[in-house]
């Protein structure tokens, strides 16, 4: 978590005698941010109340971060090189001043060295002091170990690429966040603005919950928003003992949400959906079962197959085969917002892992700590989870586009409702800009980035074969099937629109078809 740093003013006897001493800080939010007291986190969430005035308390709470700003600490670790950035202070006196000063400067990397890109208002014990400028400033940053020669790439070659392939449009510099802020934060950020601006159906669906709390997407809203009127929806887990702590969890907050417990497949997933939901009463979920032809339901031409319940959010992380569990509930389920745990490997590469028995056979039993943050173990070789396109291409058809990114997860949001609370300009954002701006890697020392700048095909398709084989199947082969791919995006980058079952669009056909039998 970003924390505010105070300035210190540090003596030049207490620096070692060098041209420029550099003591890594987080820096201070810049001027006209919302969160130079904090994170949304810290100062919306909790009642907290970071400024005196009210009318900027609800201005900054209410916003979306493409309007206000965060700060993250990605910036020191993005997965293109030249978006990294290295802040330091350095002290006026070893750089021949007389001044008793402290400044920051900020570092970018450049094929010819690090070059200064920023830096602050001295700090000073006595008095203010000229601001450190260029040349002098590119000089201090240039005493840094110089940028290895290898982490650059062809930035047309990437841009080729990235045109060629993405589905999203929306350049945004919020679009890539720690981890620890899209499970914590941004999730519950999300559906603040949902709740406020739309329609909510009071539906939560997990799939992979852990214990509800330690690293849930879905925690912060289930406590923040327990009411007006109780929680509705399933939880699934497989591990017993995070089933104990999650009924505790859901009777602390009035939620009326089944907990299944057990082993989740493709197939059960959606029985399950249809069978609680249906003894929940949850409007619809009879006639849009029915039309899917699911199992243990009756089969019926009274609503259209891509008709869908909606749901409020969900959470998909079972760290196996998570794109076949989405796919068969997205046959039932339109969220209004989504998180799906997804494995680092970059655009446009598509790797999901698809059910099969082994899977069950071959995992081993957990509990403990490992076990509440969702850790999986199976004996075997077995390559988990999607990958980030493999999510996007799956939910796009959905109306789902990509509404931020971290490490390990991408959060979702339904167009329809993106534009009712963000504008109706909303697209969903580039998840080529977001992974340059991302800290993630596969473990390996390879330049992704140059790989795709190069070629998907003759490339980087080639590296992330060999990786899959020799480090995570060890040699063998998968014991399960395994999709591996280009993500191929759609004609139009506009997102489809969803029928959801007792939306005005979808009652309106209903209409018009029964009118039409009728003159016949």
């Amino acid at each position: 978590m970003l924390h505010r740093v105070s300035l210190r003013i540090i003596s030049g006897a207490m620096l070692a005698p060098v041209l420029a001493e550099f003591m890594d800080r987080e820096l201070v939010a810049p001027a006209g941010s919302c969160w130079r007291n904090g994170s949304w986190l810290d100062c919306c969430a909790g009642g907290q109340k970071c400024w005196g005035n009210v009318r900027r308390q609800r201005m900054c709470c209410s916003s979306s971060p493409e309007l206000q700003p965060m700060l993250t600490d990605l910036d020191r670790c993005s997965n293109d090189f030249a978006l990294r950035r290295l802040y330091r202070y350095v002290s006026h006196q070893q750089i021949g001043f007389q001044e008793d000063c402290i400044s920051v400067v900020v570092c970018k990397p450049t094929e010819a060295g690090w070059r200064a890109s920023w830096s602050g208002q001295p700090e000073c014990s006595a008095g203010s002091s000229a601001k450190l400028v260029p040349p002098l400033t590119d000089h201090l940053c240039d005493t840094l170990d110089p940028p290895p020669a290898d982490a650059w790439y062809d930035r047309l070659g990437f841009e080729r690429v990235r045109h060629r392939y993405r589905f999203g449009t929306a350049a945004r510099d919020q679009c890539a966040v720690p981890a620890w802020m899209l499970v914590k934060e941004e999730t519950l950020r999300l559906y603040s603005l949902i709740q406020s601006k739309s329609r909510v159906a009071r539906v939560l669906i997990n799939i992979g919950a852990a214990d509800g709390v330690t690293s849930d997407p879905l925690g912060g809203i289930l406590r923040t928003f327990a009411s007006p009127g109780p929680w509705k929806g399933i939880y699934f887990e497989a591990a017993q003992e995070n089933c104990l702590a999650l009924r505790k969890l859901l009777d602390e907050t009035g939620a009326r949400i089944h907990v299944e417990c057990g082993y989740t497949t493709p197939t059960t997933v959606a029985q399950t959906i249809c069978q609680e939901l249906r003894h929940q009463e949850i409007p619809g979920i009879t006639e849009v079962c029915d039309g899917a032809a699911t199992l243990g339901m009756s089969m019926t031409d009274d609503v259209p197959a891509d008709v869908r319940v909606e749901v409020d959010a969900m959470n998909v992380d079972i760290d196996s085969f998570d794109c076949a569990v989405l796919r068969e509930a997205l046959r039932l389920l339109s969220p209004k917002m989504i998180v799906v745990e997804i494995f680092p490997y970059p655009p446009p590469i598509v790797v999901a892992s698809d059910f099969h028995p082994y899977h069950q056979e071959t995992e081993r039993n957990i509990s403990g700590a490992w076990a509440k943050l969702g850790g999986t173990a199976r004996k075997g070789a077995f390559v988990p989870g999607c990958s980030l396109s493999a999510a996007i291409a799956l939910l796009w058809p959905h109306g789902l586009g990509l509404y931020r990114l971290s490490a390990r997860d991408a959060l979702f949001v339904r167009g329809d409702v993106a534009r009712e609370i963000l504008g109706p300009t909303w697209v969903p954002a580039d998840e080529f800009q977001c992974w340059r701006k991302l800290c993630a890697d596969l473990s390996s020392k390879e330049n992704l980035m140059k790989l795709t700048s190069l070629g998907v095909y003759d490339f980087l398709m080639p590296f992330v074969h060999q990786r899959i084989r020799d480090v995570l199947l060890n040699g063998s082969y998968p014991m399960h099937p395994l999709s591996v791919g280009v993500a191929m995006p759609p004609p139009a980058h506009d997102l489809p629109d969803v029928k959801r079952f007792g939306s005005q669009g979808w009652n309106a056909k209903k209409k018009k078809k029964k009118l039409s039998g009728f003159r016949v």
